[in-house]
């Protein structure tokens, strides 16, 4: 059965380790990939008509998971404990058969590209050099359904209010930080941490104030504490 499948190309996507990865598409316009498919005469005419849509599907591989066999129940990421989820209930991607499904944004196809056909994509939830084993087009006749309710998730993830300490306001302006500002607020606005780091310091609680964290995304080291009114960034470090 595997000889079925394989991948036709490779995302590369703006985010190289799982901190930070939203946890669903479309959260996060900044959110920003190139689906690069592999050198094959016949895709150019296999893409015919795709720009024509705005959104595609994603059928992708979780091959950049490390933890091991799959898990028959999960724990929902969120500030409020949620436990014994199938894992066919839940969005994980630790599942018998590793596979993804994501509707994003269809910017632009470059049919020129150096080695292959790059797609260009926006609002991704998918880490950073993983495999595509196929893409659809969205239709939202079929695909969205009206009167659909959500399950056992009650409500969507709380969005915060991101702040920058006055300390890095030049590292804001430098040609490399600029542009990854808003990526850096889209980020944490939507608490990116681990569940267990959620739960053990909540952005609300008053033992979580002051604490710190730290991430990496497009060659920057972000640390930020956690402040009354939300994520506050204090320090913003170019990596070498």
């Amino acid at each position: 059965m595997n000889d079925l499948f394989s991948p036709i190309g490779v995302l590369h996507t703006v985010f190289k380790e799982k901190f930070g990865v939203p946890r669903q598409s479309g959260m996060m316009s900044e959110g920003t990939g190139i689906l690069k498919l592999n050198a094959d005469s016949r895709y150019h005419a296999a893409l015919s008509r795709l720009e024509e849509f705005s959104h595609i599907w994603v059928i992708f591989i979780f091959d950049k998971n490390k933890q091991g066999d799959w898990h028959p129940i999960v724990d929902p990421p969120g500030e409020e404990p949620i436990s014994g989820v199938g894992v066919f209930a839940s969005r994980s991607p630790y599942r018998p058969n590793p596979i993804g499904l994501s509707a994003v944004k269809l910017e632009r196809i470059d049919y020129d590209a150096y080695k292959g056909i790059e797609l260009h994509l926006s609002g991704v939830d998918i880490l950073d050099g993983t495999a595509v084993l196929d893409i659809k087009p969205y239709l939202p006749y079929a695909d969205k359904v009206e009167g659909a309710n959500s399950g056992w998730v009650l409500r969507e993830n709380p969005k915060y209010e991101v702040t920058f300490s006055e300390a890095i306001e030049s590292e804001l302006r430098s040609p490399k930080v600029a542009p990854v500002k808003a990526l850096i607020t889209q980020m944490l606005a939507h608490d990116p941490r681990p569940t267990s780091q959620i739960q053990t310091f909540p952005m609300k609680a008053s033992h979580s104030q002051g604490k710190r964290f730290a991430f990496r995304v497009q060659g920057l080291d972000v640390k930020w504490e956690v402040a009354a009114s939300g994520p506050h960034v204090v320090e913003i470090v170019e990596l070498a």
